[in-house]
């Protein structure tokens, strides 16, 4: 982070400093007391279960350059260095890092969607970085504490800043949108994430698209146009009925529309990876890709679709992309070389879309045959029987050659399954030890393993339990 003082902050985030000289500055940003050192401009976030303040003790002298805070009596009075009060320590972050944005001036790509969105962040990164000084969210820093802290560890020298957005909420993208006011934005897809939040479907779209919110004539668009709902806003601005421009990206399958890129060919290769090309009106570029699953031609034609707009040409992003790294438990082929199985972790979250993802990428996967083992989905309120049970039926009827469920809630994905009729072995468990017990007793050589759920679920035990 480039160098800002006290002053300049208290005077940015609206705040009174109580203590210190305000002199001090502060070159980098923390929120965890247990990691706070000397440089940093430490924030007293409060949240529903954790105060910060509690832990204000460990700030003694040395350990960080100036604190934010709301309640100005945990200051410790050893504290020498500068101390700001401000009403709310989380919406001062916000402040900061909208401030550090506009300081800094980089061009600013937001990016998010129901599914893939951390992919087609790395993606981007990537493709970007061949021409530019690039910095991106790491991990899925995607909400209204992640997304500052991804701002304000940005390199003064940032060319090109991409960011996720996530949401589980109306008006959440709408917040971010505000601290990172992108240049460009990039919807990856709209699915039912979170659906027990929302009406309706229709307000999971208008969600995704507070992402434009405060676009004009300058700013750019890139959709999946595979969506049918995505691409309609390409019909819109065709029609003159939008006031800002929009890319669509689509495959073969779609080949007929009105498109600026399209993904063809593609194909699994040895070793799980992807084959595609990709062209424009002008140019046609052959790609490579490490497994990543059904989502990862269409985020890769996304990317470039990106790097396009900054004159990025698609020899470098194909460059670029075989370079790309998978990020932990996402689709990720394991060996059991003892047993002579693979197991696919795709154990990072779940949703009903990405579940049916995950599923078509073991379907493609080389080997025997193709063992899902499925979660609980979380966060689907009323409706989730109906989209568990949607996925079991999905995952029978596309052909998996056994099912086992963990969890409440996936006893119904075991339910659609059965209803589908195809006579697969399907067993559910409530214990994640006879669940593993079992399944390696089940499986034979060669055989290919998905295990997915949702976060809470923690189905990385799982993994490790079939690895042993």
């Amino acid at each position: 982070m480039k160098a800002i003082s006290a002053n300049e902050i208290a005077r940015e985030v609206g705040g009174t400093l109580i203590k210190g000289g305000g002199t001090e500055v502060a070159t980098a940003v923390s929120t965890d007391s247990r990691t706070a050192k000397s440089g940093d401009v430490f924030f007293a976030l409060k949240g529903e279960n954790h105060d910060a303040h509690d832990h204000l003790d460990k700030l003694s002298s040395g350990s960080c350059e100036v604190i934010i805070v709301s309640d100005e009596s945990k200051v410790p009075e050893d504290f020498y260095g500068s101390a700001v009060k401000v009403s709310d320590t989380i919406e001062a972050l916000s402040t900061l890092a909208h401030y550090y944005r506009n300081l800094v001036n980089p061009k600013v790509v937001g990016i998010t969607g129901s599914v893939g969105k951390t992919l087609l962040k790395d993606m981007t990164a990537l493709v970007l970085s061949k021409v530019y000084n690039v910095h991106s969210t790491k991990g899925n820093f995607n909400n209204n504490i992640g997304l500052p802290l991804t701002i304000l560890s940005m390199p003064e020298n940032t060319e090109l800043l991409v960011v996720e957005m996530g949401m589980n909420h109306k008006g959440e993208i709408s917040e971010l949108v505000k601290i990172a006011n992108p240049d460009v934005a990039a919807i990856v897809n709209v699915g039912v994430a979170h659906r027990e939040n929302f009406d309706s479907e229709d307000g999971i779209y208008n969600a995704k698209l507070e992402i434009t919110e405060l676009f004009d004539e300058d700013n750019i668009l890139v959709i999946n146009g595979d969506d049918e709902r995505l691409f309609g806003l390409k019909v819109s601005r065709d029609a003159g009925e939008l006031g800002y421009d929009v890319v669509s990206v689509v495959t073969d399958a779609n080949e007929d529309s009105n498109w600026d890129y399209i993904v063809k060919n593609t194909h699994h290769i040895s070793g799980g990876g992807l084959e595609f090309d990709i062209e424009d009106a002008y140019e046609s570029e052959g790609f490579t890709l490490p497994p990543n699953g059904m989502f990862a031609s269409l985020s890769a034609g996304l990317s470039v679709a990106i790097g396009g707009i900054f004159d990025v040409t698609m020899k470098d992003a194909a460059e670029a992309l075989k370079n790309l790294s998978l990020a932990p438990h996402r689709l990720k082929s394991i060996e059991n070389t003892e047993a002579d199985i693979t197991i696919i972790d795709d154990t990072y979250n779940a949703n009903p879309d990405s579940m049916k993802g995950g599923i078509s990428y073991l379907l493609s996967a080389e080997g025997g045959r193709k063992i899902a083992i499925l979660a609980d989905m979380n966060e689907l309120g009323e409706f989730g029987p109906t989209l568990h049970e949607g996925v079991g039926s999905f995952a029978a009827e596309e052909g998996v050659d056994a099912l086992f469920t963990f969890g409440e809630k996936a006893k119904d994905i075991a339910a659609g399954a059965k209803k589908a009729n195809t006579g697969i072995p399907i067993k559910m468990f409530e214990s994640k030890d006879e669940l593993i017990s079992f399944a390696k007793g089940f499986v034979r050589e060669g055989d290919v393993i998905l295990v997915k759920g949702s976060r809470g679920l923690k189905m990385e035990e799982v993994v490790e339990g079939l690895l042993c």
